[in-house]
């Protein structure tokens, strides 16, 4: 079992402390809301009709939506340790992916929709784990980037 450090905590007694989590780490939600946001943004003017098309406008969506869920990770936990959010942002992001082998109807009529066809894709392609895979490693980075900086 893990638990917390009790000179940081308001008590004097040990508390469990799940393995992924850190007490000392901050980030402020605020920031990845921020973040949040500007990823959005970058990831639906990359399929805007004005895009020229090319290598940015046919792979950059996947992996900003990858960090789309990283950073949903780290506004919901904004205490987990990186590699947790790295491992979890991943599997949610290749859980997304496999759900589009089932041709449910109704579940096909969801993603027909604008809605349902940017938060759960259209069709199931392998590649797209490489770029789920880049889009949460540099999300990872640049979160680990930022806590080497704070320390």
């Amino acid at each position: 079992m893990a638990y917390a450090d009790p000179s940081k905590h308001r008590s004097s007694q040990r508390v469990w402390v799940w393995p992924g989590y850190e007490w000392d780490m901050h980030r402020p939600r605020w920031f990845i809301i921020g973040s949040l946001l500007l990823v959005i943004a970058v990831g639906l003017a990359s399929r805007a009709s004005w895009m020229p098309p090319g290598f940015w406008a046919d792979n950059a969506g996947d992996p900003l939506w990858a960090l789309c869920v990283y950073l949903g990770f780290l506004l919901l936990f904004p205490k987990l340790r990186v590699p947790y959010a790295a491992l979890c942002a991943f599997g949610v992001a290749a859980a997304v992916e496999c759900q589009q082998l089932i041709q449910w109807p109704w579940l096909v009529q969801v993603r027909g929709t604008l809605p349902g066809q940017l938060l759960l894709g259209s069709g199931f392609v392998w590649v797209d784990f490489v770029r789920y895979g880049a889009g949460v490693l540099f999300g990872a980075a640049v979160d680990w980037g930022i806590q080497a900086l704070r320390k």
